[in-house]
């Protein structure tokens, strides 16, 4: 008998990957850097430190993600008016325009998936998702 809980967690694994193979193969932002790049549009300019506790990686993996989006010309780093010791991170036009070519893909990809349930099938999914989430 299969374990359910393995095979829940399982599925998450393959619904990931799902996703990602129909992004990110198609240049959307891997998603660890589509989460920085959201969280740092969505908190307004956060230090590196708020970005690692956000996505519950270590200062050196944020850091890691952050060089890449700031390379790549989707953030850009801002000294704190109040202190100057103290390095914010923004997002640029392009790194705006990144967000929601990204965004967009990933919820083409998941509307393409879903395409397999019927209708009262993606409500059902979709009260789940809600219902985990906001537990």
């Amino acid at each position: 008998m299969v374990n359910k809980k393995e095979s829940t967690f399982s599925l998450l694994f393959a619904f990931g990957r799902l996703v990602r193979s129909r992004t990110e193969a198609r240049g959307a932002l891997p998603m660890s850097q589509l989460e920085a790049l959201h969280y740092v549009a969505e908190a307004k300019r956060p230090t590196m430190q708020e970005v690692a506790h956000h996505q519950c990686v270590s200062a050196p993996s944020a850091t890691a993600i952050i060089e890449e989006l700031a390379e790549a010309g989707y953030l850009t780093r801002v000294r704190d008016t109040n202190d100057r010791r103290q390095v914010r991170l923004a997002l640029t036009v392009r790194g705006r325009a990144a967000l929601r070519r990204s965004f967009a893909a990933r919820k083409r990809a998941v509307e393409q998936i879903l395409t397999g349930l019927n209708a009262h099938e993606r409500v059902v999914f979709h009260r789940v998702l809600q219902h985990i989430v906001n537990a």
